[in-house]
């Protein structure tokens, strides 16, 4: 029986070796030492904590940005509705002002994103998004419910439901009536 001595950068060669061959197959590679991306948080301590998540999310510029989260929160607008329960829930439709007075988050439509939001003695909870030009909040039996008007073109809208439920947004629009919560965007849609 005939013995090799292994040096340590040899074995460190293969080991390399192996871990380039391994990713190479069709499935999806796993790396060990990547760090993944942290969810989308649905709870913030004020609302500077949700509009730095914003301007981050959306590429409008860097969180830690005091001027333009000066910004973002002067020119978004914060409403106030309330449900069957003793915590208020508000409506930040969410804007950015260029200096021509332009905005930098509407789409080309004329819409814009909505923040719902559940205050809590904790902070704010996040219960989902809606994206429209205008809402109508109103109270169904024990549910608040939203009417979002979202331009499709420039001559062609759609009308959007929407009901919290606990501490969630339940997308009604979507045509099947299984619910399930997507993690994706914050809101719980039908399957």
């Amino acid at each position: 029986m005939r013995t090799t001595r292994v040096l340590p950068w040899m074995a460190l060669a293969v080991v390399a070796t192996s871990a380039v061959a391994a990713t190479s197959w069709a499935g999806p590679a796993i790396n060990p030492f990547q760090t993944l991306p942290s969810p989308y948080p649905t709870e913030f301590q004020d609302y500077s904590q949700l509009f730095a998540r914003i301007l981050a999310d959306r590429g409008l510029g860097r969180w830690f940005d005091e001027s333009l989260l000066q910004h973002i929160q002067a020119a978004s607008r914060i409403d106030r509705v309330h449900d069957r329960s003793p915590g208020p829930i508000d409506v930040v439709r969410v804007d950015l002002r260029n200096p021509d007075g332009t905005s930098r988050v509407r789409s080309k439509n004329g819409d814009f994103p909505f923040y719902v939001l559940r205050e809590t003695p904790k902070g704010l909870v996040l219960m989902g998004q809606m994206f429209g030009c205008a809402y109508r909040s109103y109270n169904r039996g024990q549910h608040l419910e939203f009417r979002v008007e979202q331009h499709l073109s420039v001559n062609k809208t759609t009308k959007m439901r929407f009901r919290v439920e606990d501490d969630v947004l339940v997308d009604l629009s979507a045509p099947d009536l299984k619910w399930r919560p997507s993690v994706a965007n914050g809101i719980a849609q039908r399957d």
